[in-house]
């Protein structure tokens, strides 16, 4: 294994792409934290994550899943989007679902959650 990066991300620093592009990625792990971003952010940052990546590497994304639209949590701020409103981000950022599941074994009174490999 190369270089791990454990980062929020207000601080990550990507390395690769523009003038230091020596280092890329296999892997870009989003989990549970892309409704704190606007659609706009959120496809800014994915732009930057597949400029990054290896040709062969994935941005893998699980995130809740609204069943239409999207649902405001007022505590925290952040936005449950739902699968087609994902899929529209992914497009403007450029990439492509290379492989996407249903979560299982999951309690039915929570969101359902779902994951996306992307390219």
């Amino acid at each position: 294994m190369g270089q791990f990066v454990c980062s929020g991300l207000q601080d990550l620093e990507l390395l690769g792409g523009g003038d230091s592009g020596d280092v890329r990625y296999d892997v870009i792990w989003f989990q549970w934290v892309l409704g704190h971003f606007p659609d706009s952010d959120l496809e800014s940052l994915l732009r930057r994550c597949r400029e990054c990546l290896q040709e062969s590497g994935v941005i893998v994304v699980k995130e809740n899943m609204s069943s239409g639209g999207f649902v405001l949590d007022k505590e925290d701020m952040s936005v449950t989007r739902s699968e087609s409103a994902y899929k529209a981000v992914f497009e403007s950022a450029g990439l492509k679902v290379v492989e996407e599941m249903w979560q299982t074994k999951f309690p039915k009174e929570l969101y359902p959650v779902k994951m996306f490999a992307l390219r």
